[in-house]
């Protein structure tokens, strides 16, 4: 039976309750239909640990971030040990989600809002 990838393209986001204050687009990259396993290419620790780094840098250019806390949900790429090191150096806090609750996440609500204005304008 055949099997169909699609090719993906993966947002990190960072927001807050004003607003977006980073976004990374990685993708879409080509997907070889061939291949019985994934191929490499996807969004890593060292895109992520970037990404933070960015995102803590544009927090530190506002007095009113300085006492910030990153809430991140559990995926692995988000608790690595450098990571939390470097957010922490930094002087931002950290919370991690509860595993499996997407309502709890606040880019889940941010992303069901803007599907809606993309579907509907």
């Amino acid at each position: 039976m055949p099997k169909t990838r699609a090719k993906t393209t993966t947002i990190l986001e960072a927001i807050f309750p004003y607003g977006v204050i980073s976004v990374k687009v990685r993708g879409p990259r080509a997907v070889n239909q061939n291949k019985k396993r994934k191929t490499g290419g996807g969004t890593v620790i060292g895109h992520y640990f970037n990404f933070i780094c960015d995102t803590m840098d544009i927090l530190d250019e506002h007095e009113e971030f300085k006492v910030c806390y990153i809430v991140m949900d559990n995926v692995p790429i988000h608790k690595n040990t450098d990571t939390e090191k470097e957010i922490n150096r930094r002087g931002y806090g950290r919370v991690y989600l509860s595993p499996h609750s997407p309502e709890l996440n606040p880019i889940e609500q941010f992303w069901s809002v803007s599907n809606l204005y993309a579907e509907f304008g």
